[in-house]
């Protein structure tokens, strides 16, 4: 309910919650209320789809831009380009930069799954290994 009327407009979400009428899968799609229509039969492999299509992207970028896009319902326009030019520079220092660029150079797709650890944690894996052998 909250973001019906900025999805659908208050007139349509006025209809669609004090009617309760049924509404098609291709009348959602129309309105905006969904993204995608697949057959029943194709939504495992539609599902899988999106999915994947998620998982191609840089995590630190990704998580900054839903945090972004959420936030843009009540955050100040000046206040929200401070924090994208902050965000930018964080995905700028950010390993997943490293990989895309070492990508480019390769003229392969870059790939930021799975995630790669933390350093700190691989120097005390290393650490602890050397004290075992």
């Amino acid at each position: 309910m909250l973001r019906l009327a900025r999805v659908v407009g208050l007139g349509r979400a006025k209809e669609l919650a004090l009617l309760n009428d049924h509404i098609s899968a291709e009348a959602a799609l129309g309105m905006g209320l969904v993204n995608w229509v697949v057959p029943p039969a194709e939504l495992d492999a539609g599902l899988a789809r999106v999915i994947e299509k998620c998982r191609e992207g840089a995590p630190t970028a990704t998580r900054h831009t839903k945090r972004l896009l959420h936030e843009s319902f009540h955050t100040d326009p000046r206040a929200a380009i401070d924090r994208v030019v902050a965000d930018q520079m964080d995905c700028m220092r950010s390993w997943e930069m490293e990989e895309a660029n070492r990508a480019w150079d390769e003229k392969r797709e870059a790939r930021f799954h799975p995630p790669r650890p933390p350093a700190s944690s691989g120097r005390a894996a290393r650490r602890a290994g050397d004290r075992d052998g």
